[in-house]
């Protein structure tokens, strides 16, 4: 998870190991956050879902359409039976950036604790519930 966090970070996490400033100033959002970013992923679904619909409207066969599409049977099968197109839910993690649980571990980072046991239970007394693994 932390590594998840870091990546995400890559101006603010090259400040840290040089002892700089970031190059963009600082406070860059994330790729997945940018709404700009998210519209053509979405725009592609939703091209692919309604040529689903259109497909299977046509009489093709949740089989068939899975091949030309290049789709699973099973996503082929939630788009005919959703009715209109499905979003995709926002991801919440309880250690996404900007949270207090990941500022305090980014601080601990930079203070040289590397050991993701001792973090993680210096999180949880903190109040974190998440597992190891996710530290």
């Amino acid at each position: 998870m932390l590594e998840r966090i870091l990546a995400r970070h890559p101006a603010a996490l090259r400040a840290a190991v040089t002892d700089g400033p970031p190059a963009d100033g600082g406070g860059a959002a994330r790729t997945g956050d940018d709404p700009a970013a998210a519209k053509p992923r979405r725009a592609r679904r939703l091209a692919r879902y309604e040529q689903v619909i259109t497909l299977r409207q046509d009489g093709w066969s949740l089989t068939e359409i899975a091949a030309l599409e290049d789709l699973s049977r099973p996503t082929v099968r939630k788009y005919v039976t959703a009715g209109s197109f499905p979003e995709w839910s926002a991801r919440r993690t309880k250690l996404s950036a900007g949270t207090a649980h990941a500022s305090y571990l980014q601080a601990r980072w930079q203070a040289g604790c590397r050991d993701a046991t001792v973090l993680w239970q210096e999180l949880q007394a903190r109040g974190f519930t998440g597992s190891l693994r996710m530290v």
